[in-house]
């Protein structure tokens, strides 16, 4: 999935069309770092995860956020990507990641 994440938003870029998230996976700020890192640049929001999400978005710079996301391509499973996501959101947002 995150694979097709990637392509989309590279073949949007080519074409000069924007690209935005919807659902789960952009509300989770556990998965902030890894959608911008792949380039997405609007996330859809539920209202109270947008503070959590504003802090890290605000705590990071965008090559930082590639690293994450060429590190997260890497990794084989779901499991370890949301492990290594975790541990990434820990440092910046250790409240929001248990």
């Amino acid at each position: 999935m995150l694979r097709l994440i990637e392509m989309v938003v590279k073949a949007a870029r080519r074409h000069n069309i924007e690209v935005s998230v919807c659902g789960e996976m952009s509300g989770d700020p556990i998965y902030t770092m890894l959608l911008l890192g792949l380039g997405l640049r609007q996330l859809s929001v539920t209202p109270q995860n947008i503070p959590e999400i504003k802090k890290i978005i605000r705590s990071i710079n965008i090559d930082e956020s590639k690293q994450i996301a060429q590190e997260v391509m890497r990794h084989e499973t779901a499991r370890d990507v949301n492990n290594y996501l975790r541990e990434q959101t820990r440092r910046i947002l250790p409240e929001v990641v248990g």
